[in-house]
């Protein structure tokens, strides 16, 4: 069993170094056509009804234009716990067949744990930004330590999709922009965001406002959903005590919390 877990570590490995090339060779292309970004963003007013797509191609005088710039300032406002678990289905589509996989995050400020079910394995993922831990299942004896390199986060190498790289896009690449409101709670309201990826390839984005967390995200080539994340539980928290017992490492070690052992 540790050797299967020894092979399915060394492959990961290999991907995550093949996502840091990506991302490095998408900044580069990114600044390069940094100058290129354009006005035309629409967000239109709080509107009733479900969690839904807002109607493509709706226009009113009365909406507001932001650019790229202030889809940022936007993003940026959101006032973020510092404290929280936040629990994420995640399905994968392909070749006919369903992959399903449960992500638990545990977030105290700048250090985030991450366990991921799928396949019947769980991988850990333990970091502060800067060094990142890696672990398979009940392997204890074997921990990898990763530098991030820049332009390389854990949520890159964990596969959580991420809203935040949108403000990177260009405007036309920003194809929708929206108020939704959220009828099963009082003053729950999300920001929608319809981002292309590639020419065929689009992904949807459900923000919580009042969080300025992810509650769901799906991508599709054209009309077939390749893979989606769905928010399943949120417990925001006051302080970090709720959290400490789990950004250890399985010797019990805790290397980002200052005074443990």
């Amino acid at each position: 069993m540790k050797e299967q877990y020894r092979r399915g570590r060394t492959i990961f490995l290999m991907i995550a170094a093949a996502v840091f090339v990506v991302a490095v060779v998408f900044l580069l292309a990114e600044f390069s056509n940094g100058s290129q970004k354009k006005q035309g963003i629409v967000l239109p007013p709080e509107s009733s009804g479900p969690i839904t797509r807002p109607t493509e191609g709706e226009t009113n005088p009365d909406f507001v234009i932001i650019t790229a710039e202030n889809l940022e300032n936007l993003i940026e406002s959101f006032e973020t716990p510092l404290y929280y678990t936040q629990t994420l289905n995640r399905t994968i589509y392909g070749d006919g067949a369903v992959d399903i996989s449960v992500i638990q995050i545990w977030n105290c400020d700048k250090i985030r744990k991450v366990e991921i079910l799928q396949g019947g394995v769980t991988r850990h993922f333990l970091s502060d930004g800067e060094t990142l831990y890696l672990w398979y299942g009940d392997d204890t004896d074997t921990v990898d330590q990763i530098t991030l390199s820049a332009g390389l986060t854990m949520d890159d190498i964990s596969g959580i999709p991420t809203y935040e790289s949108s403000v990177n896009l260009l405007a036309e690449d920003i194809l929708q922009a929206a108020y939704i409101p959220y009828t099963q709670a009082v003053d729950v309201h999300y920001l929608y965001l319809r981002t292309k990826q590639s020419k065929s390839i689009t992904t949807d984005y459900w923000v919580d406002m009042s969080t300025g967390l992810l509650r769901m995200a799906e991508t599709r080539e054209g009309d077939v959903v390749l893979y989606s994340t769905d928010q399943d539980a949120l417990t925001i928290f006051d302080t970090q005590d709720e959290l400490l017992s789990r950004l250890q490492l399985p010797d019990g070690t805790a290397p980002f919390i200052t005074g443990a052992e």
